[in-house]
């Protein structure tokens, strides 16, 4: 009497399956990587045998990897090793992968930690910047430096000064992501109004994480830094001490203003008579500033 075993083996069912086993080890094994694998590593035959399925995986995981590294489980490029007697798959992280986790990391806490009042300059970059007028090509030319200057690791503010729509937000937003592309650090682009309005906002609302504390700490660590529209903010005792503490624990930020030094004391004399808010505004500044009145209103032109 036949076995069970051998009853089943002879169902045409289980034939067609061994059949197309037999086919995928045969595509395995007539892969180039594979074959030099085995040559490499001396493998024999029972070896070989034992390492059938992990052949496949490393196939699979590949190609998965060479088509899109972020798609895949780990993330991270598939390898195959020798281990007690049989081939198996690890994985390694490379300098690509090492790079590309850290892009996506940078692009999170960017996307989590700036605070973006007008959602249409996260478009804004060198690339689309329109530079035809001769105003327009200087003011791209210094943001470009500023960016050099910044991945040299250099300390100072930069400040673009003038009229609203020139453009002044679209090259700042610019550097920050330049810097961010290159650099290992962080850079962030915060709209200037919104600080106080989200601290005092705190006050009454437990479940918000702004407090002066949350900004006092973002300001200390963050490696570069977009303080957009400075000036628009309505002056108080409260604000102008809150930007003071702020301000003091940086210098490497990039400023944006509708106003001079003389309109930003102005604006904040009465809570700052002394002038220590713009001070710290422009502090290190040296060349580093740019007044683009020159420049006719970019918003009235495509984006």
């Amino acid at each position: 009497m036949e076995s069970i075993g051998e009853v089943i083996s002879q169902k045409p069912s289980f034939k067609k399956v061994r059949e197309n086993y037999a086919k995928l080890v045969e595509s395995i094994m007539s892969n180039q990587e594979i074959k030099d694998f085995i040559s490499e590593n001396k493998m024999t035959e029972s070896e070989i045998i034992l390492s059938h399925s992990k052949f496949f995986e490393y196939l699979k995981a590949k190609e998965a990897y060479l088509l899109n590294p972020s798609s895949t489980v780990t993330g991270l490029e598939p390898k195959l090793i020798m281990a007690q007697g049989f081939a198996t798959v690890t994985y390694i992280q490379t300098q690509e992968d090492i790079d590309r986790m850290n892009r996506k990391k940078k692009n999170f806490m960017f996307e989590r930690d700036s605070i973006v009042l007008d959602k249409t300059i996260l478009r804004a970059s060198f690339e689309n910047y329109t530079a035809e007028t001769v105003e327009e090509k200087r003011a791209l030319k210094f943001a470009q430096r500023a960016a050099a200057f910044y991945k040299r690791g250099e300390q100072g503010n930069t400040v673009f000064v003038g009229r609203a729509g020139a453009g002044k937000s679209h090259l700042a937003m610019s550097i920050i992501k330049s810097y961010n592309a290159e650099k290992d650090g962080i850079g962030l682009f915060i709209t200037s109004s919104q600080i106080p309005a989200l601290v005092q906002d705190g006050f009454n609302n437990k479940h918000s994480k702004y407090s002066r504390y949350y900004f006092i700490d973002l300001f200390s660590n963050v490696d570069l830094l977009v303080l957009d529209d400075l000036g628009s903010e309505k002056a108080s005792e409260f604000t102008v001490k809150l930007l003071k503490e702020l301000l003091e624990t940086r210098t490497r930020t990039i400023i944006t203003t509708n106003y001079s030094s003389k309109e930003l004391e102005a604006i904040y004399e009465e809570f700052d008579p002394h002038g220590q808010l713009v001070s710290r505004i422009f502090r290190g500044i040296g060349e580093k500033v740019l007044n683009v009145d020159g420049i006719k209103d970019k918003r009235l032109r495509a984006f």
